[in-house]
């Protein structure tokens, strides 16, 4: 019986998702709330953009604020935009990591434009990043060897914007207040 739980409990560790380095999340509330919220987002992804300009305040108010959850943003580098801004991520504070993530939420629109109001954040934050279109730079980059690392694992995210509510994934419904109030509020 041992065996049959400690490959049970091996088989469950071998599909589960490695998420990113902490580099690249940017998370809001109390670590020690008694629900952990994770998103999986792009930065290109029109769905994740309307779920923050929409809901995302409206959650922190009711659940983050309120210390029952602890919500962490964490990028699926699936385009380019997204493995640029782990670039960027990667030199913040949290405190900054807020303050780019909440920008490029707001105002991102197309991939032109979000690279650059990206590299503008990251001036005004004092941490230009020149090469930000640069391929042969992005290619080289920690944060384009980790997002390949990423996205080659045998389990995957399917679809963005998607949630994982302590450990149960949320892969087949669009995340938005309703969907996280039921979830938070069982």
């Amino acid at each position: 019986m041992f065996y049959v739980i400690f490959l049970l409990m091996f088989c469950a560790r071998a599909l589960a998702i490695e998420p990113l380095q902490e580099k690249y999340l940017v998370s809001y509330g109390d670590p020690q709330a008694p629900i952990k919220i994770v998103e999986y987002f792009s930065f290109q992804c029109p769905h994740c953009l309307a779920l923050y300009r929409k809901d995302f305040k409206r959650v922190a108010e009711a659940f983050v604020d309120t210390k029952k959850v602890h919500w962490t943003f964490h990028p699926i580098p699936t385009d380019l935009v997204t493995v640029q801004a782990m670039v960027c991520l990667s030199k913040l504070s949290l405190h900054h990591k807020k303050i780019f993530l909440e920008t490029l939420l707001e105002e991102a629109e197309g991939p032109h434009l979000t690279v650059l109001i990206m590299s503008k954040v990251m001036e005004l934050l004092h941490h230009p990043i020149l090469d930000l279109s640069d391929e042969e730079f992005l290619q080289n980059s920690d944060a384009f060897a980790d997002a390949f690392a990423f996205l080659n694992q045998a389990e995957k995210i399917s679809a963005v914007p998607t949630i994982r509510v302590n450990a149960k994934l949320y892969p087949d419904e669009l995340p938005d207040f309703e969907l996280i109030q039921r979830v938070v509020e069982r």
